[in-house]
C-alpha cells in the first residue's frame, strides 16, 4: 500500500471563519463583506474545471446521482500541480453555483463576474 503524505492546510476562507464562529451563517451567510482576511499560502490558482454526472451504487442499494467536479491548477506559493476531485450531491453542486451567482448579484464584484458568467453559460450551453 502506498503512503500519501497529508497536506497541511493553513488558513482559507472557511477555516479562518470557523475559528471565530461555529456556524458561518452567524456572520451574515457564506457571502459576507470583503473584510475577511485569508491566508493564500496553500490556495490553488484555478486553471481548468471538468464536471461529470456519475451514478454511485452502494452494496445492496440502488444508485444515486453524484456530481463529480475536478478542479485543476497550481498551488499559489509552490507552483505544484493540483487536481482535487470533489464528489457532491445535486444539492451540493447547486449550493456552489448559487453562491457564485449570489456573489455576482451582490454588486460588489463589478461587471467582470457578471460578464464572465454570461459568456461561460453561452459556451457551456452551446457545447
Amino acid at each position: 500500500m502506498t503512503s500519501h503524505p497529508q497536506r497541511k492546510r493553513r488558513g482559507g476562507l472557511l477555516g479562518a471563519l470557523s475559528k471565530r464562529f461555529s456556524d458561518p451563517r452567524q456572520v451574515g451567510g457564506s457571502i459576507d463583506d470583503a473584510t475577511r482576511i485569508i491566508d493564500p499560502k496553500d490556495a490553488m490558482i484555478l486553471k481548468e474545471v471538468a464536471v461529470a454526472e456519475v451514478g454511485m451504487e452502494r452494496e445492496g442499494e440502488g444508485g444515486e446521482l453524484v456530481i463529480a467536479i475536478e478542479v485543476r491548477g497550481t498551488i499559489n506559493t509552490t507552483g505544484e500541480q493540483a487536481n482535487p476531485l470533489i464528489l457532491t450531491s445535486p444539492d451540493g453542486a447547486a449550493l456552489l453555483i448559487s453562491q457564485i451567482i449570489a456573489l455576482a448579484q451582490s454588486g460588489r464584484t463589478g461587471p467582470e463576474l457578471d460578464h464572465a458568467l454570461v459568456e461561460r453559460m453561452k459556451e457551456a450551453i452551446s457545447g
